[in-house]
């Protein structure tokens, strides 16, 4: 059984001390009953080769951003021109219908106009930033007639038909997000303002 000699520590082998000395003892090397053998190489040895670095891949093709509110959408300017002529029709019709029928169906109404003025805002900046030019609505208030009652339901349908509308302006709209997303964002808006007209009839 081999034991370890204590405090004896082994020098790191070193080839061109060996090969001197050993050609002093066999000046004849062809005659040298053994060859020097070289130690493999640790990753921590000096003279370790490097490993080779993996060719770097070319970076994938850019493809640009589909166009968002610019010339390039300009094909939807009637469709724009056309929510803005609704919507300032329909805002009137509130008007008129608050005024005739006075209470709380008045209050009501009032309350959803804030909402349809936001949408004719939203509808000319998107329309200007396409076209760089501005639309001014010609419409005139949708008329309505009958009792309050009457007057709601005509504005619920109108507001039902807007959502309509929207919803298949939205799914035509295949080259431009920020439109298809405006578009999305006002049918959701006309569907909260019907569903408040019919939480008011349901009142009555």
């Amino acid at each position: 059984m081999k034991q370890k000699t204590p405090g004896l520590t082994l020098e790191p082998f070193d080839q061109d001390t060996f090969q001197r000395v050993w050609r002093r003892v066999m000046p004849d090397q062809d005659l040298s009953p053994i060859q020097p053998t070289v130690p493999a190489f640790s990753p921590d040895s000096p003279g370790t080769p490097e490993t080779p670095t993996p060719p770097v891949s070319p970076c994938p093709p850019q493809t640009s951003p589909p166009a968002c509110l610019c010339p390039d959408s300009e094909s939807y300017a009637p469709c724009l021109e056309q929510l803005m002529e609704d919507t300032c029709a329909l805002s009137r019709a509130y008007q008129n219908t608050a005024r005739r029928c006075g209470g709380r169906t008045a209050r009501l109404l009032s309350s959803l106009l804030p909402s349809l003025g936001q949408d004719h805002r939203r509808l000319c900046a998107a329309y200007f930033l396409i076209t760089g030019e501005r639309y001014t609505p010609a419409s005139q208030a949708v008329p309505l007639s009958g009792a309050a009652p009457w007057q709601l339901r005509s504005l619920f349908l109108l507001e039902q038909q807007r959502a309509a509308k929207l919803s298949d302006y939205a799914a035509g709209t295949s080259g431009d997000p920020c439109l298809r997303e405006l578009f999305r964002e006002l049918e959701h808006a006309a569907r909260l303002r019907a569903g408040r007209i019919r939480a008011l009839l349901e009142q009555l």
